[in-house]
């Protein structure tokens, strides 16, 4: 298990000696003489809030990496337990800066995007939601303890959520059946469990909205996302452009898939799979996997090079798949140093290569971001995050051929009908979905199953689970959603990304030069600009213009002929 060198000496801070630190800075920012005082003292917070949010990763990493670990539990539980303090921390923070008389100080000191992120932040606690926060953050918890359990049971044997995936994309369509079952009695058994979990997630998020003067929590939802830019009207709108645009083209391209399978009905089984042969797999195990990718990274240019170099070397790369492990995969920073640290499982499918162009697409923008002074900006908010992720994806699409050999061009068709078939259509229900649910706080868990039903019928009208997943067909596919425990509201944002991504695919076939350069833009400033100045930079079009979609449709569409 991988551990890098500088996030080996965690130390458990305490925080309730932070917030009285806090408080003293507040008072003294009160009291501050002067623009540059006050400008000092912001400077002062923002190195302990770094080495808090240092401390909270590496804890949070560790206990990703093996959640049966009773000692990375504990930490774990202590953050969870810490998490209506860590909210309060930030809101004092927020709300001093905010009454501050030097606020054009503060904003000469380190830009506008400073206040506009306070400003999200500055009315998303009080003191009656503490136990609320605490428990959302135990139940995610929770959440992610029962996905990393090796308890799906194939073919005599056990697997991970991550490891048994690999057979999803198998030629054999007996395998994804069988596999993919398998899957499904996992997720039946935990059934009512996880409908317990998200019930008392829903009711302490709406306590949270209501308690904070919001109808329900969706005006908080957004305000935690930072969405300093657009709200939920012009999201409805973006659902509703990428449901006319692209559920079209999915019903062509599944329709395409289903011939080249050869088969009378498509299945639910078979939507991985783009043909007879399976889908492709990379060549390599994962030390050769991650060779490549240092070769690629260091053709991409000498800053790529230096990046990858890094990541490779000082141990911010965790790719191996164990038991125990969280499924799924992520990307952090540790503040302290600004160094990224990427974790996921390989589990030699197609999504290992994934891997090291979407996560390290995240990577490479934190590091290109490292020597940004302030925590806040060491990411973009959320959808402008994705842009780095998906964006890297296409622009490295000419080295396929290293992980793949002869099946690059299969692998760059598979990913593109992925996107156009599945991953935006998908994204869209799932915010939909999020969105009713909020909305309507008291539905059971049957009305919320005929719900995802109802978003399946308009965003996946191709769906058939042709009678050999009971379980599934009555609705309960999200349950296998990470984002709608643990990250309300956090998925729109790869559609969004998605939009702008393909644009970055289309300069790169035009003019690759100015492609690299609009993307090392991005990836530079960091957090310190809003979602739609972070477009202006990239020279990108925004994605809440519905023409954009249709030109970004249509370029798409004819690329795959």
């Amino acid at each position: 298990m991988t551990t890098p060198e500088f996030a080996q000496d965690y130390q458990r801070p305490h925080l309730a000696a932070e917030l009285t630190q806090i408080q003293e800075l507040a008072q003294s920012c009160s009291r501050a003489e002067s623009a540059d005082k006050f400008v000092a003292i912001v400077r002062d917070w923002n190195k302990r809030r770094s080495h808090v949010d240092t401390m909270f990763n590496i804890a949070m990493v560790r206990y990703a990496q093996d959640t049966t670990d009773a000692a990375a539990k504990a930490e774990q539980d202590y953050w969870d337990e810490s998490a209506p303090l860590m909210r309060e921390l930030d809101v004092l923070h927020a709300r001093t800066l905010l009454d501050s008389p030097y606020r054009d100080a503060l904003n000469n000191a380190f830009g506008d995007q400073l206040a506009a992120l306070k400003g999200c932040m500055a009315t998303t606690f009080a003191p009656e939601i503490k136990d609320a926060i605490a428990e959302e953050a135990q139940l995610a918890s929770r959440y992610t303890e029962i996905m990393a359990k090796a308890e799906l049971e194939f073919r005599g044997q056990n697997y991970s959520m991550s490891g048994i995936a690999v057979n999803f994309i198998d030629a054999d369509r007996q395998v994804r059946l069988e596999s993919q079952q398998a899957r499904g009695r996992f997720l039946e058994k935990y059934s009512e469990e996880l409908n317990g979990i998200f019930d008392r997630l829903v009711k302490a998020r709406h306590g949270m909205g209501t308690a904070l003067g919001h109808d329900n929590f969706i005006p908080l939802g957004y305000q935690l996302m930072s969405r300093t830019s657009y709200g939920p009207d012009e999201v409805a709108v973006f659902r509703d452009t990428i449901r006319e645009q692209f559920v079209p083209i999915a019903n062509e391209l599944f329709e395409s898939q289903r011939q080249n399978l050869g088969v009378d009905e498509l299945l639910f089984h078979d939507e991985p799979v783009i043909d007879k042969r399976g889908n492709p797999c990379p060549t390599g195990d994962l030390e050769q996997i991650l060779a490549e990718a240092r070769t690629m990274y260091h053709d991409l240019g000498s800053d790529f090079g230096e990046f990858i170099d890094v990541m490779l070397d000082k141990g911010l790369v965790d790719v191996e798949l164990r038991d125990g492990k969280a499924p799924g995969g992520f990307c952090t920073v540790f503040a302290d140093t600004g160094m990224p640290f990427v974790f996921t499982s390989f589990n030699g499918s197609e999504s290992d290569i994934a891997v090291v162009t979407h996560e390290f697409g995240h990577a490479f923008q934190v590091y290109c971001a490292r020597k940004l002074e302030l925590v806040e900006y060491k990411w973009p908010t959320v959808e402008a995050a994705e842009i780095h992720s998906m964006g890297m994806e296409f622009l490295t699409f000419p080295w396929m051929d290293r992980f793949f050999g002869d099946d690059a061009e299969r692998y760059r068709r598979a990913h593109l009908t992925r996107i156009l078939s599945t991953r935006l259509t998908y994204t869209a229900a799932v915010d939909h979905f999020q969105h009713e649910i909020y909305a309507n706080p008291t539905l059971t868990p049957a009305e919320r199953n005929a719900l995802w039903l109802d978003m399946e019928r308009q965003y996946q009208p191709h769906r058939n689970y042709g009678g050999l997943f009971p379980h599934l067909a009555k609705g309960n596919f999200w349950h296998r959603q990470l984002h709608i425990y643990q990250l309300p509201f956090y998925y729109i944002d790869y559609a969004l990304a998605q939009i702008c991504a393909l644009q970055f695919w289309q300069k790169a076939e035009e003019d690759r030069d100015q492609a690299m350069k609009d993307y090392m833009a991005i990836c530079e400033v960091g957090g310190s600009r809003s979602f739609t100045e972070i477009l202006e930079v990239g020279n990108l079009r925004s994605p809440f213009d519905p023409d954009v979609i249709r030109d970004v449709a249509t370029f798409a569409r004819n690329a795959l002929g």
